[in-house]
This record gives structure tokens, C-alpha cells and sequence, in this order.
């Protein structure tokens, strides 16, 4: 696990490395997940009294386990997510990481073109040292999204070629409060808001990576916004990634 409220920091993971901004966190599946969210939970109310925060951070405890809990049972190998450690909570928005691999020895640019014949949101990316695509998905957000999650998290889910809905494996995220303020979600509809990147190894056609950030906030001007502005910034950090030996 990793936070950082000073510069932008790269965070190497298992197989790659990308640049994460400062005040964001990181919640390793395959790590010890107790240690991790006990360092989160204490950054969080640093400053503070155990006894008055009590209650607050076994809120905030739970939410983080639920959240490794819910990631690690999709495949994912990592999940990226905005801290505000005021408020001690999480954003309403995470970037997860899943491993996926192909079942032959296609060319990864084929599969990305195959891919992209059937999403009109799909968008070839230049990313440094690697191939990659670039699709979006909006739905409301009390419809699950469709498309298949990993039984395995170690292998991720397989990509056939040509199957567009094979693009990784999304976190759910509650919403947060804070994102919601002057918005009456009775009468608001809520948005779930999917930006995605497949991204292959042009040493190793059997291995991908998926990034697929969420989103879920209020169907109003303000929060989009807000998610606009995070989809723009995950644009901006995947241009940062690397694969690592």
C-alpha cells in the first residue's frame, strides 16, 4: 500500500510501473491487506485521538477491506484510489489493475484492432513501449456492468480475440458524500462511468494489462465534472506507464 500528499510518485508494481499523483493510495490483493489498511486508517486520523475516532476509523477500516476484498475476487492485481485523509474516506472514483492473457500467440495490435471494430468508444493510444486501447462505457449506476470477471487472481481472466467485453475487471465503489454536496440524490439519477485501457506487451502477445477507472456520482453537472476531470487525469497518467522484468 502507498500514499503520497507530497510529489507524484512511481509505484512499481508486479510486471509494470505507472506514476500516481500525490493524495492518492494504493491497495495491494496479493499483499498482507490488515497491514495495509491499518497504515491507511492511521494516516488518515494522524493527529487525532484513538478514542474520539473510534468508530470512524473501524467505518473506514471496513470500507477499505470490503473494497480489497471485492477487487481481489475480480482479479484485480491493484486498485488506485483518490485519500483525502480530512475526511478519512475514499473518493468515489478507483483505478484498478487485472492481469489478462491470451489464449494463442496473435499479434497484439490485431487483437487491439479486433477489439476496436466492435466499441465506437474504442481508441488507439500511443502509449510508451506498448500498444493500447482506449474505450468508455456509462450506464446507470444501478445496473451491474456486464462483461466477464476473473475466477483466478493470479492468471485474470482470458482474452479471446475479438471480444470486445473481455477489457478487464471493474471495481464497484460506493459513493462518497462529499462528492454528492448541493445534489438531491432522490431526485438525481447516479452514473456509473467506466474508462478503460487494455494494454499489451509488444514483447509478449500473451500479456496484457487492464486499467479500468470507475466512477459513480450524482447524474449533474458539478459531478461530472468532477469525473471528467479524473478521467483526464488517469489519461495523463497512463502516458507514464512501463513495463517492468
Amino acid at each position: 500500500m502507498t500514499t503520497d500528499n507530497g510529489a507524484a510518485t512511481r509505484q512499481r508494481q508486479a510486471g509494470y510501473s505507472i506514476v500516481i499523483p500525490p493524495g492518492w493510495a494504493r491497495l495491494d490483493t496479493g499483499a498482507d491487506v490488515d497491514r495495509q489498511v491499518d497504515a491507511l486508517v492511521t494516516r488518515a486520523f494522524a493527529g487525532r485521538g484513538v478514542d474520539e475516532t473510534a468508530r470512524a476509523r473501524r467505518e473506514l477500516a471496513d470500507r477499505l477491506r470490503a473494497m480489497a476484498r471485492e477487487a481481489a475476487g475480480q482479479g484485480v492485481l491493484a486498485v488506485y484510489f483518490p485519500f483525502e485523509e480530512s475526511a478519512g474516506a475514499p473518493a468515489p472514483v478507483s483505478l484498478a489493475v487485472a492481469a489478462m492473457h491470451t489464449k494463442g500467440q496473435s499479434d497484439p495490435m490485431a487483437t487491439l484492432l479486433a477489439i476496436a471494430s466492435q466499441d465506437p468508444t474504442a481508441q488507439a493510444v500511443d502509449l510508451p513501449g506498448s500498444v493500447a486501447l482506449r474505450t468508455t462505457r456509462t450506464a446507470p449506476a444501478n445496473l451491474p456492468a456486464d462483461g466477464p470477471v476473473a475466477d483466478d487472481a493470479d492468471a485474470g481472466p482470458e482474452l479471446d480475440d475479438a471480444v470486445a467485453d473481455a477489457l478487464g475487471a471493474a471495481v464497484p465503489v460506493d459513493a462518497d458524500a462529499d462528492a454528492t454536496d448541493g445534489v438531491d440524490s432522490a431526485d438525481v439519477p447516479w452514473v456509473r462511468r467506466e474508462l478503460r485501457y487494455l494494454v499489451g506487451d509488444p514483447g509478449d502477445s500473451r500479456r496484457w494489462l487492464s486499467f479500468v477507472l470507475v466512477s459513480t456520482l450524482p447524474d449533474a453537472p458539478e459531478p461530472q465534472e468532477l469525473a471528467d476531470v479524473f478521467e483526464e487525469l488517469v489519461d495523463a497518467l497512463m502516458l507514464t506507464f512501463a513495463w517492468e522484468d
